[in-house]
């Protein structure tokens, strides 16, 4: 009978360490888990951030190009349409070659 109590006991100490155990674990994740769902917001945050940041240099590059081919153009014809003595020179051309190239 002895030794039907010391399994009993035996077993009963394993389920409660392994219990023990299994909660101390469970609640070890569950502290991680509620760690990295705060941070979820943050992280998609500086995401969108970036991702705004990289459209807003498109956005720059694209309207700097699509300004200097517009002055460009706009000096060709002002060269096409530029009689010989500068005194007549429209003013829009005028202004365009006094302008610095950025």
């Amino acid at each position: 009978m002895k030794s039907g109590f010391f399994y009993a006991e035996v077993t009963r100490l394993l389920q409660e360490a392994l219990t023990a155990h299994i909660s101390e674990r469970s609640a070890a994740f569950g502290e991680f888990l509620a760690i990295e769902a705060d941070g979820i917001p943050r992280n998609a945050l500086a995401e969108v951030q970036v991702t705004l940041a990289s459209a807003e240099q498109d956005i720059k590059v694209a309207a700097m190009a699509r300004i200097g081919g517009e002055r460009e153009a706009l000096e060709r014809d002002c060269d096409t349409l530029t009689p010989s003595p500068p005194e007549s020179t429209p003013p829009a051309c005028a202004s365009s070659r006094n302008t610095p190239p950025e």
